[in-house]
C-alpha cells in the first residue's frame, strides 16, 4: 500500500535525533546514516524519539488526539486456530500492539450481522467466572479485555486479549474503538559477514539474539554498501549463526529486483510495526521537533541549547493543535448568510395603543 512520500518512518527519525546528538554514522559517500557501528548509541537514540512521542503525546489538547483514536476489528474464529487466538481458545484473541488498555464506547458487531444482539463490557472475573463449570456458545453477549498472561512462561508482557462469552458459534466481526498507545522504537543495526540473493548474514546476531524466527516478518534494508537502497522482508531467522533469509530483494520503490546485497553491507532490522511513526504524516514537522528536543531536554551532557525545546511547547504544539481541529469531521453550511435583517435602537417617542 502506498504512504505519503514525506512520511518520516522510524530510522530516520533515529537518523536525525543521531545528527543532533552528534553520534550519527557516515556511509562511503560522506552522508549521515544511523549509528549502526555502536549499538549503544543507536539504543540512546531510539529512546530519545520514544521520548519525543511521549512529548507530544504529553501536550494533548483538551479533547485529546484525534490521531490517537484507533478502531480494531476482530473476526471470531470458531475453530480457535486464527491468527490471533490464543491457546487455540475461540473466546480469547489478541489486541493490538498499540493497545493499551483503554476502550472508547462500545464494542459492536459490524453492520452486515444478521442479528441484532448487543455486546456489553464486563469485568474479566465475570467471564472467567461463567466459564470455569460450563462453556456456552452462541452469539457473545459480554466482551472483557485484561493483560496477556502467557501460559508457558512467567510474568507477563505489554500485550492485551479480549475474551468473549459465550464462546462464539460463527464468524461474526465485532468493532472496537481505542486509544493507540505508542509500543517503543525497535532497530538494530549490522555489516553483513556474507550476502546473497536470500540472505544477509551477520554473526554478531548470533550472540545477541541467539533464538530462531526473532525477527520473522520483520525488514532488513540496506543502508551502505553493495545493494544499498534494497531491502525485503524477513522470512526466516537462524540465530545460531545470525543468518537473515529472505525471498527476493526489492528496490527501494517497492518493485522486485532490488540489487543483492554483499559482505561488508551495512542494514538495519526493523519491525513491520509499527514502520512509520504513529502520529500521521500532517505532523511530521511538530514530531521532528519534538525528537530534536527531546534530545535537548534528556540528554543534557550533549546538549548545551534549547532551541527545539522552545520551537516545540511555543509554536509545534499550537500548530499541532490547530491540525488536531481540522481534523474533526464538520456538515458544510450554506455558502452564504443571505438576507439579513438588523434591529436599531429607536431614541424617539414611540406611541401604541397600549399606552396608559
Amino acid at each position: 500500500m502506498a504512504v505519503p512520500q514525506t512520511a518520516f518512518t522510524l530510522d530516520e527519525l533515529v537518523r536525525k535525533v543521531a545528527a543532533k546528538l552528534g553520534v550519527e554514522d557516515y556511509r562511503s559517500d560522506d552522508t549521515p546514516m544511523v549509528p549502526v557501528s555502536d549499538p549503544f548509541k543507536l539504543e540512546k537514540c531510539g529512546e530519545m524519539v520514544q521520548r519525543g512521542i511521549n512529548l507530544l503525546i504529553d501536550a494533548a489538547p483538551r479533547e485529546g488526539w484525534r490521531w490517537m483514536r484507533r478502531t480494531h476489528s476482530e473476526t471470531f474464529v470458531v475453530a480457535g486456530d486464527g491468527s490471533n487466538n490464543i491457546d487455540s481458545d475461540a473466546a480469547r484473541y489478541m489486541l493490538p500492539l498499540g493497545f493499551g488498555g483503554e476502550v472508547v464506547g462500545d464494542i459492536r458487531y459490524t453492520k452486515d450481522s444478521n442479528h441484532s444482539t448487543n455486546i456489553t463490557w464486563v469485568p474479566d472475573t465475570e467471564i472467567k467466572r461463567l466459564r470455569a463449570d460450563y462453556v456456552n456458545t452462541g452469539y457473545p453477549t459480554r466482551a472483557a479485555f485484561l493483560p496477556y498472561q502467557p501460559t508457558t512462561a512467567s510474568g507477563t508482557g505489554r500485550r492485551w486479549e479480549l475474551i468473549v462469552d459465550p464462546q462464539p458459534s460463527s464468524a461474526e466481526t465485532v468493532e472496537l474503538d481505542y486509544i493507540l498507545h505508542f509500543d517503543g522504537v525497535l532497530l538494530y543495526g549490522g555489516t553483513a559477514d556474507s550476502a546473497s540473493a536470500t540472505t544477509i548474514v551477520d554473526a554478531t546476531f548470533a550472540t545477541t539474539h541467539p533464538s530462531d524466527d526473532t525477527f520473522n516478518d520483520w525488514y532488513v534494508e540496506v543502508i551502505d554498501g553493495t545493494g544499498r537502497g534494497s531491502y525485503a522482508q524477513v522470512t526466516d531467522y537462524t540465530g545460531s549463526t545470525g543468518t537473515f533469509t529472505v525471498a527476493d530483494w526489492l528496490t527501494p520503490t517497492g518493485a522486485a529486483g532490488g540489487t543483492d546485497p554483499g559482505a561488508s553491507s551495512v542494514f538495519i532490522v526493523k519491525p513491520a510495526h509499527p514502520y512509520y511513526h504513529p502520529v500521521g504524516f500532517a505532523y511530521d514537522g511538530v514530531i521532528e521537533t519534538a525528537c530534536l528536543a527531546a534530545c535537548e531536554i534528556y540528554g543534557r551532557s550533549e546538549m548545551t541549547d534549547d532551541h527545539f525545546t522552545s520551537m516545540f511547547y511555543n509554536r509545534k504544539v499550537p500548530e499541532a493543535h490547530n491540525i488536531n481541529r481540522r481534523q474533526v469531521q464538520r456538515r458544510p453550511g450554506v455558502m452564504t448568510r443571505g438576507g439579513s435583517q438588523h434591529c436599531h435602537r429607536q431614541f424617539n417617542t414611540v406611541t401604541t395603543d397600549h399606552d396608559v
